[in-house]
């Protein structure tokens, strides 16, 4: 159990010290290992655009309806809850790729009309491919800055209960695409503001909104 007293004079303002909020980035950049890995970032077009700035905002906040939660359960267990993403590079790549669609969808003179503001890219272009990878990336980013998030608070936690002891960090994304199989074939399910729920997957209900 965590004595108010240290919650409220050490755990609180050691997290709003390590972790910046809103627009505020670290002052030094993160260590590259914290970003994601795995990925030719030259071929990313609006990332690569973003890498320097990169390491100054992984395991920031941000601002909007982000947030982080120090919960109790009814078995007095501590829940540390993170929402949070890719700090605003998701809503670049979304937006770029947005006009790159609309701008094609008008030469294909296709049927779907612009009013309704859902130009689409084919699967197997080159546009979609790309779309496809930097969106991953962001996804990855999402994560990767969650993490580091996590790991910044269990340190102050440590540091204030030096006996405390952490299970395994729950993640869900809730703004994504995905290869999936439905009714017996291949689609690709875009989850905005949605989560998903499979048998047996563990959920979490943020406590604040």
């Amino acid at each position: 159990e965590i004595p108010v007293e240290a919650l409220r004079t050490q755990i609180l303002p050691a997290i709003r010290e390590r972790i910046p909020v809103g627009t505020n980035h670290h002052q030094v950049p993160q260590a590259e290992h914290y970003l994601p890995q795995g990925f030719n970032v030259a071929e990313l077009e609006v990332v690569s655009r973003r890498m320097e700035s990169l390491p100054y905002e992984i395991g920031t906040l941000g601002g909007g309806n982000h947030f982080i939660e120090l919960q109790r359960d009814e078995e007095d267990y501590l829940w540390v809850m993170i929402h949070s993403g890719s700090r605003n590079l998701g809503h670049q790549v979304g937006t770029h790729y947005n006009r790159v669609a609309a701008r094609l969808n008008e030469l294909w003179h296709s049927s779907v009309s612009p009013s309704i503001q859902m130009p689409f890219l084919p699967l197997g272009t080159e546009e979609f491919n790309n779309y496809w990878n930097e969106m991953q990336y962001c996804v990855e980013f999402a994560l990767c800055n969650r993490k580091l998030i996590m790991e910044r608070i269990e340190e102050v936690l440590t540091e204030a209960i030096p006996s405390i002891v952490f299970e395994p960090m729950i993640n869900i994304a809730h703004n994504y695409a995905a290869w999936e199989n439905h009714f017996g074939k291949n689609v690709i399910v875009h989850r905005k503001g949605a989560t998903k729920v499979t048998k047996g997957a563990i959920g979490i209900i943020p406590g604040s909104q």
